[in-house]
């Protein structure tokens, strides 16, 4: 087996042992991040770095401030805040989850690829059971891929009806679809 993938072995190991313990010690998590903008979990409320620099906080009630100040919302808008937010602690939930997964998931392709090793199988075959079982792993993010797709919906609908809400619209259109495309590749 190639010494590139048991070092790439060994340091997911390592960061995926360390995981549970930096997310304990925090009391937020960044949820999206791209160019500058980004959905952060800080407590209960969702907080969103728009594209102007600003930030967005939405409460799990569905209230809204941008840049500090309330922001008057109609009872429907209301509950679409609300589910925003609550669609992106479903994220960071199901990414946590799989995050520590993923450590049990590594050590066990580590030990399943030595143990192939000293039975005399060849890189090749190594190589191939572990490319086969982290695509099927892969497969376990589906369901935050979903989560991207409700967000990405959540937000247009959201900066069409509420205008002041357009600097925060930091998920793009081809986010949810690469997603599922990453997961269904088979690099």
């Amino acid at each position: 087996m190639d010494k590139q993938l048991i070092f790439m072995v060994a340091a997911l190991l390592s960061l995926f042992a360390m995981a549970p313990m930096a997310s304990a010690h925090h009391a937020h998590a960044t949820v999206w991040s791209a160019d500058h903008q980004g959905i952060t979990l800080y407590g209960s409320d969702a907080v969103i770095h728009g594209d102007d620099g600003t930030e967005a906080r939405i409460t799990p009630d569905g209230t809204l401030t941008i840049a500090g100040k309330p922001v008057a919302v109609n009872s429907a808008q209301q509950q679409q805040l609300a589910q925003y937010v609550a669609t992106v602690r479903d994220i960071e939930i199901k990414g946590t989850q799989l995050g520590a997964a993923a450590g049990s998931f590594a050590a066990g392709v580590a030990a399943e690829a030595i143990a192939a090793l000293f039975a005399g199988a060849s890189e090749d075959d190594i190589d191939r059971k572990a490319k086969t079982r982290a695509n099927e792993f892969k497969k376990k993010a589906l369901p935050i891929c979903r989560d991207v797709l409700t967000l990405k919906l959540l937000q247009d609908s959201l900066q069409t009806g509420l205008p002041a809400f357009k600097p925060y619209a930091v998920i793009e259109a081809n986010d949810a679809g690469d997603c599922e495309h990453d997961i269904n590749s088979d690099d």
